[in-house]
């Protein structure tokens, strides 16, 4: 999707460049479609130029950064191994995996680092090869090059072999990809991270081919005081893609939620570096992440004290958890090697279980899940069984699609699928609990012991539980019965009230409390927990009440809500007496009183549901204070939007008020918004109206007022206040005077328009003429975005040329005042013989 945006809508763009290059002003120019533009370096003329483009939303300095934090700490000679391996290398058992056959043969894994030196006796044979197996973004070297020696270190860890007379490398059969981080100077940039993310998703830039590696070792993080989430989507992709995105835990440690970043995600699969006396060291990052301070990070743990690997040509004993981690990548090589079709989850997840348990029992935030083991995990892979069987109702009721099947101890759960079948992937030689679930039956348990690559078949059949029908009336709050209401019982049954306000929910569970929530547009929700007493069943009577007058000052006694809208952000929405445009208070998104808003905010604040007729239009009024960008005219680090929808919030889609929002999201991967995305934001720091012509958003709508900032400067942040919906038609008129009678072709007409509004409002609408007769018709916009207070008249003169050719006849001109095209509120019309 993001490769088909990108091609429909970067042509002019890349036309202009390539015109700057022709020119001499343009060079080093790159398209990326992961953030849809280009970076190149550009004459100062030039950067005019293309910032004038209309194609061009927005040109940013790409600013240099230093490198992360990555210190590789040099000790002692090491510890020894076996007779042919380094310690870390038999410590993680790696050799009994090689001696079953399973080497990383066939798996190509990717270093994303300082590079690799492709002419280590250990590595030159592993590389991968090709033009898609190296990248530098600094264009500086074409071929492999490392000027720092770490990214050699760790891709010998990796796969590295035994030119040193031992086994250095976890994977030794796999292939290497690689690209790096920092240039020769030492200098990064967010840019070019960015951009080896995405090289990674498909390094010869040919989406037709599967080329991108299926795991990828990060030996560098962010030593930042919480979760820098700037590079989060970017793992999110590798995931979906099928990458695993192994990560350092970082050398921060021994402290508190002392892991770094990227490695404190939760999607990262991170590592924390041991001794050779399974004793973690004491640099390594500790959990909780620093994102949520409850998830266990570091996932797993692997040797990195003392691991000798390659360097240069030759060999070093490095500490760090950047030499733990590339174990990590060497090891899912291996288990690749044994099932090609595994997924990230099911890697991660057998690596974890057969770790050697060190620490506290279970998971801890020293060493995650344990010290790798490599030959246990693939002994689990091969030793896999599969259980299956169906599940159905007793008594000859038929098969029951949907039904959970839970698998302890693991927390494996699959559903049964239309046919009331379910079949789960397990490690064997291991007994396990089954239970199985369905709404409105008991649920049953199986104990089963599945043997080593054994295939069981278990089969369930569920009794119906003891069950009473639940049936109502839903009515307003002056006993109207309400048609087309919706009735939810727990998620599990729903149904719309008929024409009378009744409804028939069908046999429910006897005596187990559930969730009971009934929703109607224009009214208030009512949520209650109800329970069937008996066979007999329940009869509800339920009654929706009427919103109180003021939305912004009732609050979320008036249906509206807020949440965070993307996993691991923040909400700040809350009802404030700090600033109000009316009454005694407003919505405020930030902190309480004056104070600012957080970092990391993506913040979704929902109205009730409204009625709401074609071409009606949203108005509020808001104040608004956020970190803007002075290097870039008209953007801004952090801002707010609003939203709608037409499906319950299931979906959301931007709406845009007249006169268009004032400022655009700069480029910032910390920020959840795409670069360029319109929103308000800056320092106006007083109160303003917004305008909505809603257009086409109509029937049963809701609104969301969503903010978001990124992880550095914050201000006051986003109030509103006084929100109200405007009528379809609103009370207006247009009158038509000084038309012409006859004109000629090629000739220009002029009449004068008289436009009154009778609303105690002020109106916005847009003026235009439609025209039709012997050659046609047409709508031509005379004025866009046009206001007139309340109880004002305002006049215009109107003109508009009759183009050359067009068929002589009468012809009918309306000149019309509205929603542009789709909702009239007023027009006026005269005949005009062409001639």
């Amino acid at each position: 999707m993001l490769r088909r945006h990108f091609a429909a809508t970067a042509g002019p763009v890349q036309r202009l460049l390539a015109a700057e290059e022709a020119r001499g002003a343009a060079e080093w120019v790159r398209p990326f479609w992961i953030y849809n533009g280009f970076t190149a370096d550009l004459s100062p003329a030039a950067i005019l130029r293309v910032a004038d483009h209309p194609a061009v939303e927005w040109v940013r300095r790409a600013d240099p950064i230093p490198p992360p934090v990555v210190v590789p700490v040099e000790e002692g000679a090491g510890e020894l191994g076996d007779q042919a391996s380094e310690w870390n290398i038999s410590k993680i058992n790696a050799p009994a995996a090689w001696a079953r056959g399973y080497r990383g043969q066939g798996v190509k894994i990717g270093g994303m680092d300082t590079g690799v030196r492709r002419e280590h006796p250990d590595l030159t044979s592993k590389y991968f090869g090709g033009d898609a197996a190296w990248w530098d973004p600094y264009e500086e070297h074409a071929t492999p090059y490392d000027a720092d020696g770490h990214g050699t270190h760790t891709m010998g860890t990796i796969l590295g072999g035994n030119a040193s007379g031992r086994d250095i490398g976890v994977a030794p059969d796999a292939k290497w990809i690689a690209a790096r981080m920092w240039n020769d100077g030492g200098l990064g940039s967010l840019d070019a991270t960015d951009a080896i993310f995405q090289w990674f998703l498909d390094p010869d830039g040919d989406p037709a081919t599967d080329d991108a590696p299926r795991a990828v070792s990060n030996s560098w993080g962010f030593d930042y005081d919480g979760c820098l989430i700037d590079f989060r989507r970017a793992v999110v992709a590798w995931r979906a893609a099928g990458i695993v995105p192994v990560f350092a835990s970082g050398n921060s440690g021994p402290g508190y939620a002392s892991s770094d970043s990227p490695g404190n995600y939760p999607e990262t699969y991170s590592v924390g570096a041991t001794d050779s006396s399974d004793r973690i060291a004491s640099f390594s990052g500790r959990g909780p992440s620093d994102c949520d301070l409850q998830q266990i990070k570091p996932d797993v743990s692997a040797p990195g004290v003392s691991v000798k690997s390659s360097v240069g040509t030759g060999w070093q004993t490095w500490s760090g958890t950047s030499m733990a981690t590339p174990h990590i990548t060497g090891a899912a090589a291996i288990l690749l090697s044994v099932d090609p079709t595994l997924t990230v989850e099911e890697i991660e997840s057998t690596l974890s279980a057969t770790a050697v348990d060190l620490g506290a029992a279970g998971p801890d935030n020293d060493f995650g899940a344990g010290r790798l083991d490599v030959d246990a995990a693939v002994v689990m892979l091969l030793n896999r069984g599969v259980i299956h069987g169906s599940v159905r109702a007793a008594g000859g009721g038929g098969a029951l699609p949907g039904a959970q099947v839970h698998v302890l101890p693991s927390d494996r759960e699959v559903a049964a699928d239309d046919a009331g079948d379910y079949s789960v992937k397990l490690a064997g030689d291991v007994s396990y609990t089954l239970e199985a679930t369905a709404f409105g039956y008991q649920a049953a348990t199986l104990q089963v012991f599945l043997p080593a690559q054994g295939d069981l078949v278990e089969d369930f059949v569920l009794s119906a539980l003891p069950s009473g029908g639940v049936t109502g009336v839903v009515r307003d709050d002056q006993g109207t019965p309400l048609a087309g209401a919706l009735v939810d019982l727990a998620g599990a049954r729903q149904a719309t009230t008929l024409g009378d306000g009744s409804f028939d929910l069908g046999a429910v569970p006897v005596g187990e409390p559930l969730l009971l929530s009934t929703t109607y547009c224009g009214l208030l929700d009512d949520q209650r927990t109800v329970t069937v007493p008996g066979s007999e069943g329940l009869n509800l009577d339920l009654a929706l009440a009427t919103p109180l007058a003021d939305d912004m000052e009732a609050g979320d006694a008036n249906g509206w809500s807020s949440a965070p809208i993307s996993q691991f952000y923040f909400d700040q929405w809350h009802l404030s007496t700090q600033r109000a445009h009316s009454g005694s208070g407003a919505w405020k998104c930030g902190d309480s009183g004056a104070g600012n808003y957080e970092n990391y905010l993506d913040s979704g604040l929902v109205t009730r549901c409204y009625t709401v007729a074609k071409g009606s239009t949203l108005r509020f009024w808001h104040w608004i204070s956020t970190e803007h960008n002075p290097m870039q005219f008209g953007t801004v680090w952090d801002g707010g939007l609003v939203e709608a929808s037409t499906d319950g919030g299931e979906s959301w889609a931007e709406i845009f008020p007249a006169g268009g929002y004032p400022k655009k999201i700069t480029s910032n991967p910390a920020n959840v918004l795409p670069t360029g995305t319109p929103c308000y934001g800056g320092h106006p720091n007083a109160w303003e109206e917004a305008i909505f012509d809603l257009g086409q958003v109509a029937g049963e709508v809701r609104f969301r007022f969503r903010f978001t900032s990124d992880g550095l400067i914050t201000d006051e942040g986003w109030y509103l206040d006084d929100l109200t919906l405007a009528p379809t038609d609103a009370a207006c008129s247009v009158v038509v005077s000084d038309a012409p009678a006859v004109i000629g072709v090629g000739e220009t007409a002029t009449w004068t328009v008289q436009v009154s509004n009778d609303e105690a409002r002020p109106l916005h609408y847009d003026f235009w003429v439609d025209a039709d007769g012997p050659g046609g018709g047409s709508v031509v916009p005379l004025l866009l975005e046009k206001e007139l207070d309340a109880g004002a008249q305002a006049s215009a003169q109107a003109r508009l040329k009759v183009p050359a050719g067009l068929a002589p006849g009468s012809y009918t001109v309306r000149t019309r005042m509205g929603v542009y095209s789709d909702v009239v509120w007023a027009e006026d019309s005269f005949v005009v013989e062409v001639q």
